[in-house]
């Protein structure tokens, strides 16, 4: 099993600076955050993760 769809490059891509939170996107921007699950789904994977990686409260405060 490989697990990395690099959804803070893609999300970076879409415009999220690189110094914010990118976990924000699931609330900001969640039609982003569906969108590149979508095509991770239309390219054939079987699993995805949830973009959490970074949500904690250290993160969150900046």
């Amino acid at each position: 099993m490989l697990l990395d769809g690099a959804m803070g490059t893609l999300l970076h891509e879409r415009g999220i600076p690189m110094d914010e939170c990118l976990e924000l996107a699931n609330l900001e921007h969640p039609e982003w955050v569906l969108g590149i699950y979508q095509s991770f789904l239309e390219a054939g994977s079987e699993t995805i993760q949830t973009n959490t990686f970074g949500c904690n409260a250290y993160r969150l405060e900046t």
